[in-house]
């Protein structure tokens, strides 16, 4: 399906303009001059729904999708201007800078561009990937328009129109570049925790990576990760009162960008309960046919936990008469050794 014009320079002139009148609108893309990627492919997607853009070919959807996602100047099909010479005619349409073909006989995935060759007037046809597909598909989830305005559509691998057989040519896949870099990082501490936030400045990252280190450390210890468009994370983990450095960096294939340090202190513990202050010990083994644990005065109280072999637990010493507050009260303690403890 051929494309209208060049290079969509009679369109291009005004800015983007979407009416939510129900009815479809033909709408532009911005100048070239000021084109700039500023959209993911959801995004792409959501915008112009339902909207004719351009001329109303296919070709104007690859050339808005290059501008608007891909950062390119979307440019026109050279040979006979038809979509499939962004396939046959790839390295002079300047797209090597920034795509690879890729072979129909090789999986699609979301955001390639997948050319087909033939069909009306043997002008091919061009359309946006929306879902992953196996190799050698018999059809492909996408975005495009004509006939009709630009919207999702399945478009099998080879089809029939205005009686000319179109087929599948392969896919344009856009290089990976490394997303923007987180901003505004920071870090709200705890004793043993850090919740870090940043802004989000990429429209092309799979996900966040966090690291940290104490201060002063040569070695960073990898952190939790998390999806695309999160802006938040807790680290746990930490000591108490230690200095800590912080970083969070945008993914995707090409690497990860990396923030500007953030930097926080995690707090005091807190102290134990006065009755747990003593020495911690472990249970190494248990003796056979009794209780593990105190029953209390006169067997007065249910019986005390019981530990298992290897467990932890607390001796606590006490001078003869001194009080001791515990979970059954407060009592003073009795010299059984008349010895003063």
């Amino acid at each position: 399906m051929r494309r209208s014009g060049a290079r969509l320079h009679a369109l291009l002139a005004a800015p983007l303009l979407l009416l939510a009148t129900g009815v479809a609108v033909q709408v532009a893309v911005v100048p070239m001059a000021e084109a700039t990627a500023n959209m993911t492919l959801s995004q792409f997607v959501s915008t112009y729904t339902g909207h004719v853009i351009g001329s109303g070919q296919c070709v104007p959807v690859f050339q808005a999708y290059d501008i608007h996602v891909i950062g390119g100047d979307g440019p026109a099909p050279g040979g006979t201007e038809g979509a499939d010479e962004y396939w046959y005619d790839f390295a002079a349409d300047g797209l090597a800078n920034r795509y690879k073909q890729v072979a129909k006989s090789q999986p699609a995935e979301p955001g390639d561009v997948a050319v087909w060759g033939g069909g009306e007037g043997g002008y091919g046809h061009v359309a946006i990937v929306l879902s992953s597909a196996p190799a050698n598909p018999t059809s492909l989830y996408v975005f495009s328009q004509n006939p009709g305005a630009a919207k999702p559509q399945t478009i099998p691998a080879s089809y029939t129109y205005d009686g000319k057989k179109a087929t599948l040519l392969g896919y344009l896949r856009p290089d990976a570049t490394l997303p923007a870099e987180p901003t505004n990082v920071s870090a709200a501490m705890t004793s043993s925790s850090a919740a870090l936030t940043w802004k989000n400045n990429a429209n092309n990252e799979t996900g966040f990576a966090t690291q940290y280190k104490v201060s002063g450390a040569s070695s960073w210890t990898a952190g939790p990760s998390v999806g695309a468009n999160v802006t938040s994370v807790t680290v746990g983990g930490l000591s108490p009162s230690t200095n800590y450095i912080f970083q969070v960096g945008a993914a995707n294939s090409a690497g990860t960008h990396w923030s500007a340090y953030a930097y926080g202190k995690t707090a005091a513990a807190s102290p134990p309960p006065a009755y747990n202050t003593g020495v911690e010990v472990t249970v190494v083994s248990q003796a056979t046919g009794g209780v593990s644990g105190h029953t209390g005065p006169g067997n007065s109280y249910p019986a005390g936990p019981t530990h298992p072999a290897n467990s932890p637990i607390w001796i606590v010493c006490y001078v003869n008469g001194q009080s001791i507050t515990g979970p059954y009260g407060t009592e003073s303690v009795w010299d059984l050794g008349d010895d003063g403890y």
